[in-house]
């Protein structure tokens, strides 16, 4: 009777034993579908970040061509406004000629 008691008991153990690696089991698969989903987007956050840091690049590099064309369109400005100086002080200096002349003609 003994025998069929312990044998009963380890039945038993076994079952609950069994139960238990099931549950464990279970979790454990649970887990590893969660720890896959969490990995894909880990991968697509990491696509995402790559694309936005080459875009960054690209605008940087946009920002940097605008603002040396920018820089060369100050320079041309300044250039044509030296250049429209210097016809004005022509310009001026034939004028105070002819009114010089005028004057002379006058008197």
């Amino acid at each position: 009777m003994l025998c069929v008691f312990l044998t009963l008991a380890c039945r038993q153990d076994v079952t609950v034993k069994t139960a238990r690696v099931q549950e464990l089991e279970k979790a454990i698969n649970v887990h590893q579908g969660e720890l896959e989903h969490k990995q894909q987007q880990s991968k697509e956050y990491e696509e995402r970040l790559l694309k936005l840091q080459q875009q960054a690049t690209v605008e940087s590099e946009r920002g940097e061509k605008l603002d040396q064309a920018l820089q060369e369109c100050q320079q041309e400005i300044t250039a044509h406004l030296q250049q429209l100086d210097k016809m004005k002080e022509h310009h001026e200096q034939e004028l105070n000629a002819k009114t010089a002349e005028v004057k002379l003609v006058k008197n």
